[in-house]
């Protein structure tokens, strides 16, 4: 998970004063290792509207994307209710995944489709707060949880889903 955190970070740290980075450019890739927080090695390898970060705590990978993530928990129903602009995936080196997945163009009453759509599928939900603003929803299913955020004045949503032990 720290890695995931450290990733809008890592573009920076990699051009400061005490962080080495060797930087290798390939056609249109771009691929560099830097040290993380930690003092490990973490390769970066960005093509075209896709990052890969990967290092001993796991791999990350971060694209612009238009479709929901094909290797997205099976338990996990699709929100269909706008459309998908970012996709985020992490492994961790215990096994361990989590998504993040960020629509544009949702209406406001696509949080309680989707708290209906959870229910029907077995999601017990364990948190639900709406205002005229903002809503969140969270919910869980076995050994996998969800969070999903809306903002109005954006009209935009994030969906977090991740599993346990």
């Amino acid at each position: 998970m720290t890695l995931v955190i450290l990733v809008s970070g890592l573009f920076l740290l990699s051009g400061c004063g005490d962080k080495k980075a060797e930087k290798q450019k390939v056609g249109d890739d771009f691929k560099m290792v830097v040290k993380d927080s930690k003092g490990q090695e973490v390769n970066v390898n960005m093509q075209q509207g896709k990052i890969e970060i990967e290092g001993k705590s796991g791999k990350s990978q971060i694209m612009d994307s238009s479709v929901w993530p094909s290797d997205m928990f099976p338990d996990v129903p699709q929100f269909a209710f706008g459309q998908v602009k970012h996709v985020q995936k992490h492994q961790h080196e215990d096994g361990l995944m989590n998504f993040v997945v960020l629509h544009a163009n949702v209406e406001a009453d696509a949080m309680n489709k989707y708290a209906d759509l959870l229910k029907k599928n077995g999601w017990k939900i364990s948190l639900t707060m709406m205002s005229d603003k903002n809503a969140m929803i969270g919910a869980k299913k076995g050994k996998l949880a969800i969070s999903l955020t809306y903002t109005a004045d954006t009209k935009e949503a994030a969906l977090i889903a991740h599993n346990s032990k």
